[in-house]
């Protein structure tokens, strides 16, 4: 395992393709609404806007929010840097707090969790994986994007954005910046500026 290194996904989501999978979650086959669409657009939008994986989106429970944060334990970093985040709730983020509890004022589900399915359980991982190829074929979208790629994607985005490489690396929980570069998909070019005059 000494030799394991996190491979670099070349895979890209373009925001066209998310939002069209976004669109078709609200529409079945049939043309019909769909019931699980409002909620699972609420996951997709936190995921992309949080970084934080599915799994940790998936088992949100309202506990953790707070007036200015949500506090996330990563999952994956249980067992081993044992980090805890909070994330600022931007704007943004409320929006998406806020609809994913009137989904469930709308259905009278009564859960502690913040994406919870009609029954009041978390969001499961089977559904949220049926749910993502579904959906992508009904928005005709082909290419090999993964849910997980959201995470990818906002941090490229910030990156674009000049946000900085530490905060970056802090929102992505990684404990050194490789990884994090590894998970910034495209390179951020440098600006060359050179004045120069002919000499002749």
């Amino acid at each position: 395992m000494s030799d394991y290194q996190t491979k670099r996904r070349e895979v890209l989501p373009a925001h066209a393709a998310i939002k069209a999978i976004r669109e078709a979650a609200l529409v079945g086959k049939d043309g019909l609404p769909t019931e699980s669409g409002p909620m699972f657009q609420c996951i997709v939008d936190m995921s992309y806007l949080g970084w934080q994986r599915a799994i940790d989106v998936r088992m949100l429970l309202e506990t953790q929010i707070t007036d200015t944060t949500i506090r996330f334990k990563p999952s994956k970093t249980a067992g081993t840097s044992g980090k805890v985040l909070d994330v600022e709730i931007t704007p943004q983020i409320w929006g998406v707090i806020d609809r994913a509890k009137a989904v469930k004022k709308k259905y009278l589900i009564i859960s502690p969790y913040l994406f919870p399915v009609r029954k009041g359980g978390a969001y499961p991982k089977t559904g949220l994986h049926s749910m993502w190829p579904r959906t992508k074929e009904r928005a005709s979208v082909t290419d090999g994007i993964q849910f997980k790629d959201l995470r990818a994607l906002g941090a490229t985005d910030a990156a674009k954005a000049g946000k900085g490489r530490a905060k970056i690396q802090t929102r992505l929980e990684h404990t050194t910046g490789t990884t994090t570069e590894i998970y910034i998909k495209e390179a951020i070019p440098e600006t060359s500026s050179l004045d120069l005059e002919l000499p002749w």
